[in-house]
């Protein structure tokens, strides 16, 4: 009785930590949007053919690049200057319009040069309404991304969990329903997952936190952050790109089909790239609210404590798991998993020593090892498809490894 309650001691002394408590909701949202991935594309590969999941992941990778682009580095810069601002308003409403033409503009640009950029996607231009609606999904998409960091800012990680419970639960329904639209039901599902969850993180933000949103690009508020947003932007361009270009890459290089059997270990890779990224996120936000540097030592041992087990797991149930997709994603994603899955191991390093770097207004030399390692990471990619996408993974190893020993010295 005495050791549950030491137990329990402990354990409510860790959440009461806004550090590990933000960390724990922000961890669980992404756990969530994760965890119900894997059904939603378990179930896609039972209702959709590879090359209409390969299509749709393309399509995501296209979002999730219009986000990078767009996001002009405000989503980390929220998240250092919202805590201890006057202001917080005027910041939110200057970042969610910046973003929102911004990636208003990258849908314009995307789909005027669809047939370069991604040509099995040009359908989009077969009519107006789904040109309409892939240009105004994105700036609700990366609202979707903003949205999550000022519940992280305001130390309010349970509201992302929320919202990305509903939007996984609405995406993974719609999945099932629409079958009969092919590629569209992948498509589709997404696009309504994403608008729902974006009103309901605007009504919370705007009950909770008592925010008034309005079109608004304060000029002081610019010009306070510019300097800090351009750095980020700058750093999480370099870094965020080139694994992102890898779905695009291999649907026009090789097919739309390898695209979906790179996609699906990826997607359990990313379940393990969840630790690092939420914890370092928590890591930021309580320097920003501190004023200063925390100790990296508790939080990266933190990390490291729930990834390996993690890790060990993706590695030996990673082939029964593929399996579940189908015995071709087994047998082609298998080996990509488990180097995948090492080079995640080997990146929690780097997130928190990129994450100390943020906190120090270090941004230039963030960009520099960001823009050597991705550089390194593409170049390697390129030299070792020879391989297949086992050769992708192994350069990602190559990549980390070499960025570890940079940032250290």
């Amino acid at each position: 009785m005495s050791q549950l309650k030491a137990l329990f001691k402990t354990v409510s002394g860790i959440y009461k930590n806004p550090l590990y408590r933000n960390s724990f909701w922000l961890m669980a949202g992404a756990f969530m949007m994760a965890g119900v991935g894997f059904f939603y594309w378990l179930i896609a590969a039972r209702l959709y053919t590879p090359t209409q999941i390969g299509l749709g992941a393309t399509f995501l990778s296209v979002a999730a690049i219009a986000n990078l682009f767009a996001m002009l580095g405000f989503s980390t810069t929220l998240i250092r200057y919202l805590p201890k601002s006057d202001t917080k308003a005027k910041k939110i409403n200057t970042a969610f319009t910046s973003i929102g033409l911004a990636a208003f503009i990258f849908g314009i640009i995307y789909l005027f040069g669809v047939h370069v950029w991604t040509p099995q996607l040009s359908f989009f231009l077969s009519s107006f309404p789904i040109i309409l609606l892939i240009l105004f999904f994105f700036p609700f998409n990366i609202l979707n991304t903003i949205t999550d960091s000022v519940f992280t800012a305001f130390n309010a990680g349970e509201w992302v969990f929320f919202s990305n419970t509903v939007q996984s639960v609405s995406k993974l329904i719609l999945l099932i329903v629409m079958p009969s639209l092919g590629v569209w039901g992948i498509i589709n599902s997404n696009i309504i997952g994403v608008i729902l969850a974006v009103l309901l993180c605007l009504t919370l933000i705007n009950r909770r936190f008592g925010i008034q949103f309005c079109p608004l690009i304060d000029r002081d508020v610019v010009e306070k952050v510019k300097k800090f947003a351009l750095g980020n932007y700058l750093a999480s361009l370099i870094s965020g790109l080139p694994p992102l270009l890898l779905p695009i890459l291999i649907t026009n290089k090789i097919s739309a089909e390898q695209t979906a059997y790179f996609y699906m270990p990826n997607m359990i890779a990313s379940l393990l790239i969840i630790i690092p990224t939420m914890i370092s996120r928590s890591y930021l936000a309580q320097g920003s609210h501190m004023n200063e540097v925390p100790s990296m030592k508790k939080p990266l041992v933190f990390s490291y404590a729930l990834m390996i087990p993690l890790t060990l797991c993706a590695i030996i149930f990673g082939k029964l798991l593929l399996t579940l997709f189908g015995h071709n994603y087994a047998n082609g994603g298998y080996t990509y998993l488990v180097l995948i899955s090492i080079s995640v191991l080997i990146s929690v390093v780097n997130y928190f020593l990129g994450t100390k770097l943020q906190i120090e207004h270090k941004i230039n030399k963030l960009i520099a090892v960001n823009l050597v390692g991705s550089v390194l990471y593409l170049s390697s990619a390129w030299c070792l498809t020879f391989m297949g996408i086992a050769g992708i993974a192994l350069a990602a190893i190559i990549t980390q490894i070499f960025t570890v020993i940079f940032l250290l010295l």
